[in-house]
């Protein structure tokens, strides 16, 4: 994931002040939360249902095991970046 931020005026990156720097780097943070709070949902919810599941070798129980084992491993990543 990337996040741009566009300044209308032209300044050098070494002008721009601390406070303009600082909230630069609170905004991604708190977009990337974000991100990890809904993958974090997603998870308890892909979670829920497989334990829901009574066939535990079916389609849907396999499906449901790869997209589980993606969404740790995007939020153990997430969590590291962070």
């Amino acid at each position: 994931m990337e996040i741009v931020v566009k300044y209308t005026e032209n300044v050098r990156k070494d002008e721009i002040s601390m406070t303009e720097k600082e909230f630069i780097s609170e905004f991604a943070k708190g977009y990337l939360d974000l991100d990890i709070i809904e993958k974090e949902n997603q998870l308890h919810d892909y979670l829920e249902a497989y334990d829901n599941l009574r066939d535990k070798d079916s389609f849907n129980a396999q499906y449901l095991e790869n997209l589980i084992s993606v969404l740790k491993k995007e939020v153990q990543e997430l969590r590291f970046n962070t």
